[in-house]
């Protein structure tokens, strides 16, 4: 059995938003865009340990009653000491419409990058089994750099669970609910376009980051500086970023549609030349790159504040 799910959800850039997107996404059989258009308006980008991210609360949809969830945590020492079926729980919960995640160890995972070499917790996302196969299905990033369906055996998932390096080990779940909240939530898309305008969150700044359009702007200075190579799941994320823009627009103010579209094309280009800049490391490619940048940040300043406005009068 394999439970809905959609493997090319608004976003892909991180698991903790393709997931609750994927279940979301995979189950509705209705015009989603009022919810979405209400969510990841902002975004930030942290100082230490830099990482580039949308910065939205309640990603799963439980506030809206749009995703119910339940945990099930356990210390390692009672996950071994418990005379309890964990492969029997998992697959009851699939069997009862609940997605398990949490986090497990890709030692164990063959799909990883890191299979047999060495440790590393990362999360994960089951959405069904073969019983007679002895198999679950999941889905995420894989060594192939994409974000796919694949196979675990139970053997293997078993293996990388009593494997972690938590302290505790968390049987989470997440079940889609059709009656949820899904309309547009104009008051949250207000204060979070302002915030983004304003560089700044009404939801409690932390030091390390910096919020907003800044926040792009730190993006494009870290990309231009750094000597690390370019995190490709820092454009990406731009890219899906602005295309989530492009559809709020289109779908609540159309008459800036065309104003807004060379953004969201530049974003995309930004993703498309990174990718070739981390193959060949050509010079002319990082300095399109930054172009597109200042397309973006010169561009938003001038069609969001309009936008703004049209939703204020919705």
């Amino acid at each position: 059995m394999k439970l809905p799910f959609e493997t090319s959800p608004y976003i892909m850039a991180y698991h903790n938003k393709a997931f609750p997107l994927g279940v979301i996404q995979g189950n509705a059989d209705f015009d989603l865009r009022p919810w979405i258009s209400g969510k990841f308006i902002n975004c930030y980008f942290r100082l230490n340990s830099p990482k580039f991210d949308l910065y939205t609360l309640d990603p799963w949809g439980e506030g809206a009653g749009v995703n119910l969830s339940q945990s099930i945590r356990l210390t390692r020492e009672m996950f071994d000491q418990l005379s309890l079926d964990i492969l029997q729980v998992v697959k009851t919960l699939l069997d009862n419409s609940c997605y398990v995640h949490g986090s497990w160890n890709e030692k164990y995972i063959p799909v990883e990058r890191v299979y047999g070499q060495s440790d590393r917790m990362h999360d994960y996302m089951l959405i069904g089994y073969d019983e007679d196969e002895g198999i679950f299905y999941s889905v995420g990033y894989t060594k192939r750099g994409r974000y796919e369906e694949f196979t675990v055996t139970f053997e293997e998932y078993l293996a990388s669970l009593r494997n972690s390096k938590n302290r505790c080990i968390d049987i989470n779940t997440c079940q889609f609910c059709p009656d949820g909240n899904f309309s547009f939530n104009k008051d949250n898309c207000i204060v979070e376009l302002t915030d983004y305008l304003n560089s700044t969150t009404s939801w409690g700044e932390k030091p390390e980051r910096i919020y907003g359009i800044n926040g792009v702007r730190e993006l494009k200075q870290y990309i231009e500086e750094t000597k690390e190579g370019i995190d490709i799941r820092f454009t990406r994320l731009l890219m899906e970023y602005k295309a989530l823009m492009q559809l709020r627009i289109d779908y609540l103010c159309p008459s800036l549609s065309d104003a807004y579209r060379p953004t969201s094309r530049a974003a995309e280009q930004i993703y498309m030349l990174s990718i070739k800049y981390a193959m060949t490391g050509k010079k002319e490619l990082m300095a399109n790159i930054l172009i597109n940048f200042d397309t973006v940040l010169q561009l938003e300043p001038a069609v969001l504040p309009q936008f703004l406005e049209a939703v204020k009068m919705i």
